[in-house]
């Protein structure tokens, strides 16, 4: 026999004023009476011997002892060898995907397989340990045989919002299962983008949730600013395979007023795209929902909704003389806080978080920004090396399609001086005279900087729309845009359509409720010495010659 808690042995130290207890004598108190009367039918009273009341005397003590060995037998946990050799390991998995909010199963999917994994647990025998995991993967329990830690880790798991791919919580749980020589029992609804290869995982169990159920909702709710102010606003709304041909309202809100409202007609399995260019400056708080009068069984997949954040402001410090035409086209950028500066010989370090514009000057070594525009630099340096003046600049060959020149037809803008300037390798051309540098830089990657090597005096750079949207385009790389991304459950889910392998589809059998046998050998030493109570009271306290 092994003890899973040795230490609580130590509480045989208790035996000892156990002992001293006993060893105490009781005197018997002397009082007066005034005669005899009431002690006269005393006489023919059995009255116990003396050996008689010692021998008991000495057996309470050794009951006494025996119900404090249970007690401490029962604290120890012990465990029989052949109990302990027959110990199993079983993993449970449970499916937290969005598709186990659908109602098909009552109340939902994710409340019958928590039942069913309560159930599991009950049923453990009482050598049998278990661990327990999401499909997000996270283990919740790991190896224990505390029943009330796996409960509570039963009830206190979340199910998610998107499709759960079930391989990496399933790897997972084999190689626990294969440390302990135990088993995988997985409660899902089998709602993945793939069906298993049975192969994969030998040895797993489906407790299987739910069938293909009707349903229709959104499966694709986002949004990415397209330009300074501009959203653009992307919805998508399909139909599971089950499902009728009822029309579905698709509303669309932005703070909470109704901006746009669809009847869209979808057979089943079909789907539909909405696209909508919003003017959001300062930002906005966007739903979209879809019903119909069709039964729908996921609810989760109705309604979305979230927040598009405010402009992003840039600061710019523009390095230069007064200049009407370079700080008006900056005015007109919305977001956009202008500073300038000069002369330059005061500037130092810089600020990482800004943008600077020099125009005619160039900023020292170790100079800090994040983004650096350097109009017709009076000198050489880390941008390339300054070789003297072109003759007869113009405008040959432009990057019309790239974000920092596009819309600005360059094309069109004269100038008479241009100086030339050899960047370094790997630099991006973005205007040319004849193979000759006229824009150039790096404006993909931090920290970002761009010459202009056209002199604003001597062309009509700055009298064209050509220079403004040059501006606005290079701030707008400077914003950290909302990349295009998915809001809530994914086709997925929506279509619930169940991608259980064929030969995997076979359910786990009922778990019989757990009964007295399996109950741990600690139990039943905690329940001899409750026994042993009353039999001590029986013997010692109670009369037994009466």
């Amino acid at each position: 026999m092994s003890f899973l808690a040795p230490l609580a042995w130590l509480g045989a130290a208790l035996a000892l004023p156990v002992i001293l207890f006993y060893l105490v004598r009781d005197e018997p108190r002397r009082r007066i009476v005034s005669n005899f009367l009431l002690w006269a039918g005393h006489k023919a009273a059995v009255h116990e011997s003396a050996r008689w009341r010692k021998l008991r005397r000495i057996f309470s003590l050794l009951l006494q002892l025996l119900f404090l060995v249970l007690v401490l037998a029962a604290l120890s946990r012990p465990v029989l060898p052949w109990a302990d050799a027959e110990r199993a390991g079983v993993v449970f998995v449970v499916d937290t995907s969005a598709s186990m909010a659908a109602t098909d199963e009552s109340p939902s999917r994710a409340v019958v397989a928590r039942s069913r994994l309560r159930d599991a647990i009950g049923a453990l025998g009482s050598g049998d340990e278990a661990a327990l995991l999401t499909t997000d993967p996270e283990i919740l329990v790991g190896w224990t045989r505390n029943r009330q830690e796996l409960r509570r880790a039963a009830e206190g798991y979340r199910e998610g919002v998107v499709a759960r791919d079930p391989r990496p919580a399933l790897a997972l749980a084999t190689s626990l299962a294969a440390g302990r020589s135990g088993r995988v029992v997985f409660f899902t609804d089998g709602v993945w983008d793939r069906v298993l290869d049975p192969a994969e995982f030998p040895g797993v169990a489906f407790s299987k949730v739910g069938e293909e159920a009707p349903n229709a909702g959104i499966t694709l709710f986002a949004a990415r600013r397209s330009e300074a102010t501009a959203v653009a606003l992307t919805a998508r709304v399909q139909r599971s395979a089950r499902s009728d041909a009822s029309p579905l309202k698709f509303l669309l809100k932005r703070n909470g007023e109704l901006l746009d409202a669809r009847e869209i007609a979808l057979p089943a399995g079909g789907s539909w795209r909405g696209d909508w260019e919003l003017q959001l400056e300062n930002g906005a708080d966007l739903e979209a929902s879809v019903s119909g009068p069709g039964e729908d069984l996921l609810p989760v997949d109705n309604t979305f909704a979230f927040s598009v954040g405010p402009l992003r402001p840039v600061d710019v410090v523009l390095v230069s003389p007064p200049d009407r035409f370079i700080e008006a086209a900056l005015e007109a950028i919305p977001g956009v806080n202008t500073t300038r500066i000069w002369p330059a010989d005061g500037i130092r370090f810089g600020d990482p978080d800004k943008l600077w514009i020099f125009k005619g000057a160039v900023p020292p070594a170790d100079f800090r920004f994040a983004g650096l525009v350097l109009i017709a630099p009076n000198e050489s340096g880390f941008f390339g090396e300054l070789r003297g003046e072109m003759s007869d600049p113009w405008i040959s060959e432009w990057e019309a399609a790239d974000p920092v020149t596009r819309f600005t037809g360059l094309g069109r803008v004269r100038a008479t001086r241009a100086l030339d300037i050899l960047p370094p390798e790997g630099t991006t051309v973005f205007a040319a005279s004849a193979g000759r540098p006229l824009i150039f830089g790096n404006w993909k990657s931090s920290p970002r900087w761009l010459v202009i090597g056209i002199d604003m005096e001597r062309s009509d750079l700055v009298l064209r729309a050509a220079f403004p949207v040059l501006l606005a385009n290079l701030v707008e790389g400077m914003r950290e845009s909302q990349p295009l991304a998915a809001v809530g459950p994914d086709s997925v889910v929506t279509a619930l359509h169940s991608n259980l392998p064929e030969d995997g589809k076979e359910s786990v059998e009922a778990f019989r409720p757990a009964s007295p046998l399996d109950w741990p050998l600690g139990n039943w030493f905690l329940l001899a010495a409750v026994l042993w109570v009353f039999v001590e009271w029986w013997t010692y306290h109670r009369r037994i010659t009466e």
